[in-house]
């Protein structure tokens, strides 16, 4: 029996190991690590908003910490669902790191 497509959607949008961004950023590399405790992003925004949000699904039994560019940064936390949000900053490529305390 298929799965309804809002099942499917919600797997692929909520799954360890994803990371979710608008139309206008694109994802230059993903690395996580085997149990979804790390993770390194780089990343684009090519947008012209001001601000931007990136989704990152990690193991959902961890509490972390992250970092943009090596400056630690704040986000939000819920049952695994880190959601940053960054300045549109003209096309500069970054990299953001999230790791298990």
């Amino acid at each position: 029996r298929p799965k309804p497509p809002l099942i499917m959607w919600l797997k692929a949008y909520y799954s360890p190991g994803t990371v979710n961004v608008g139309f206008d950023t694109y994802l230059e590399k993903t690395v996580f690590n085997e149990d979804k405790t790390k993770a390194e992003i780089e990343f684009t925004h090519y947008g012209e908003s001001e601000k931007f949000n990136m989704l990152c699904v990690m193991n959902e039994n961890s509490k972390y910490t992250a970092t943009l560019d090596g400056e630690e940064i704040s986000f939000t936390y819920d049952k695994g669902l880190l959601t940053f949000e960054f300045k549109g900053d003209g096309k500069k490529t970054h990299t953001l790191t999230v790791s298990a305390i």
